[in-house]
């Protein structure tokens, strides 16, 4: 069993445009962004689209112009519920400490786990990149805020681990098992 506070930050990359890319094959590799098709904003954009500056929550009609091939599609919460109903049953499969903070992020406490808390949280990103076909980030450290920092720092499909006792902000960026991976340097006393 591992003893240190051990919280994991989990953010899904690009939620609702992955979620669609997931459900559409032909979507994938596509710019693509949900949101007002004529008027109104982008709520999410696929990295794709993100490529040619289109971001959340950017007004539909200026997105189109950067992006003329944009596919905009209308949102489907029922489809994005479920999705992260999936992806947050995958923590559950490891702990009951799960807070689920939005439908595409929140935490999950494995300062109790029996197994590396860095091979379960590999475990459940490879699951849920497996089964439901959308990327998602994650950051391990001793407390919400800096995983919930690590797991942003290098999206999309980021895995970031903060060791306890680091005191410095330099990071150092390292492939580990396919992922990108920052570990922060000791602080030098």
């Amino acid at each position: 069993m591992f003893a240190t506070r051990t919280i994991v930050h989990l953010d899904a990359d690009a939620f609702f445009a992955a979620v669609e890319q997931a459900a559409d094959p032909k979507l994938r590799g596509k710019a693509i962004a949900v949101g007002g098709e004529r008027r109104g904003i982008i709520a999410s954009a696929s990295y794709e689209a993100r490529q040619f500056g289109v971001y959340t929550p950017m007004p539909t009609a200026r997105a189109r112009k950067l992006c003329p091939k944009l596919i905009v599609l209308p949102g489907d919460f029922e489809r994005y519920e479920q999705f992260s109903n999936w992806m947050f049953g995958y923590c559950y499969d490891f702990t009951p400490d799960v807070e689920q903070t939005s439908i595409d992020e929140g935490y999950y406490d494995l300062s109790g786990a029996r197994k590396s808390p860095v091979a379960i949280a590999l475990k459940i990103r490879d699951a849920i990149g497996q089964k439901l076909k959308i990327t998602v980030s994650e950051g391990i450290a001793t407390n919400k805020l800096v995983s919930a920092v690590a797991s942003k720092l290098t999206k999309p499909a980021a895995f970031s681990e903060v060791h306890p006792g680091t005191k410095d902000s330099s990071f150092i960026h390292s492939p580990i098992n396919g992922c990108r991976v920052s570990v922060r340097k000791q602080a030098c006393a």
